[in-house]
This record gives structure tokens, C-alpha cells and sequence, in this order.
């Protein structure tokens, strides 16, 4: 994502920022970050649902099932003892959705201008 997002900036960005007497340091914190933070915004998004719907490796390590990750609870509470209390399932599913929900409510505006396709840097 940030390959292609650095692949469209125009190298005449570059070039005057070096004949303004621009180092690549400073090109970097004061041209292309600011021009990137819609992008930062997007993979942020995207990191932290993938982050967050890694539940394997916590399914392997851990355990103790009163230290589990909420994830693996939700998937305990199918089929307990033969039959599924449904509506705990759907709480808990609702309980588990709620941190990328909110991360993806705060971070909206920066996930949607990431991935649009424009022309104007």
C-alpha cells in the first residue's frame, strides 16, 4: 500500500524540494509523511482488525482458559455441552466486534481518503 501511495508521487516533488535546499531527512518529516497520513490512517485500520482477528496464536500459548483472548471465549461458547446458547453468542460477538468498530469509527475520514484515487497530492 505504501509502495504504491510512494509510487505516485511525482519525482519533480523531490526535485524541488532538493533545489530548495531540502535534505532527504527533512523531505521525508516535511513533505512526504504530511502528504502520507491518509494512508498511515488506512493500514492502521487495516493492521489492527488483522492484529486483532489473530486468535491462533493465542489458542496455541495461553493455557488457561480464563486467560484466553475473547475471541477463543466466543468460540467456546458454541456447542457447550451439546447445545449453543445463542444469545450469549451473539453478545459475546458484539462484545468482540467492538474495539475495531471504534478503531474504524476514529480512524473513518484517513481509511477512506487511503484508498481513494485521485490525483491531487
Amino acid at each position: 500500500m505504501f509502495r504504491q501511495h510512494f509510487l505516485n508521487i511525482p519525482t519533480s516533488l523531490a526535485d524541488a524540494a532538493r533545489i530548495d535546499g531540502c535534505g532527504p531527512l527533512r523531505y521525508l518529516t516535511r513533505i512526504l509523511i504530511p502528504m502520507s497520513w491518509n494512508t498511515i490512517g488506512a493500514l492502521a485500520v487495516i493492521q489492527f482488525v488483522y492484529a486483532w482477528d489473530q486468535y491462533i496464536w493465542p489458542l496455541v500459548i495461553v493455557q488457561q482458559d480464563e486467560k484466553q483472548v475473547v475471541q477463543v471465549g466466543l468460540r467456546k461458547l458454541i456447542e457447550v455441552g451439546g447445545q449453543t446458547d445463542w444469545g450469549a453468542v451473539m453478545a459475546g460477538a458484539i462484545i468482540t466486534m467492538l474495539p475495531p468498530l471504534i478503531v474504524f469509527t476514529l480512524l473513518q475520514e484517513q481509511f477512506s481518503r487511503g484508498f481513494a484515487l485521485s490525483e491531487d497530492k
